[in-house]
């Protein structure tokens, strides 16, 4: 698979996860973050401040895979980052339907 598809791939999972956990957090009652970090910068900058900086940092970890790892490290890196965001949004997308 080529670098550019998976940066994609990365960028798209990482848009899913933003856009799933503010459905979740926003719109369900009884679903919180678990992350301790998360709710530190959500107490912090409020949720939308958190879904910024977790956008930034999902998008960045793929750039910086795309832009300075070569070969199969960048693809491995890639890979990784797509199916960790992709985890996380099917997760969410798990306690959502769990609740409704």
């Amino acid at each position: 698979m080529s670098t550019r598809l998976l940066f994609r791939l990365g960028v798209f999972a990482t848009l899913a996860d933003v856009i799933t956990t503010f459905v979740a957090l926003r719109i369900y009652v009884g679903l919180y973050e678990a992350n301790p970090l998360a709710v530190a910068v959500i107490e912090s900058f409020g949720l939308e401040g958190m879904l910024a900086i977790r956008l930034l940092v999902g998008v960045g970890v793929c750039w910086i895979a795309m832009r300075f790892l070569s070969g199969w490290r960048s693809r491995a890196a890639l890979t990784f980052a797509a199916a960790f965001w992709t985890l996380v949004a099917v997760s969410n997308l798990y306690e959502i339907a769990r609740v409704t």
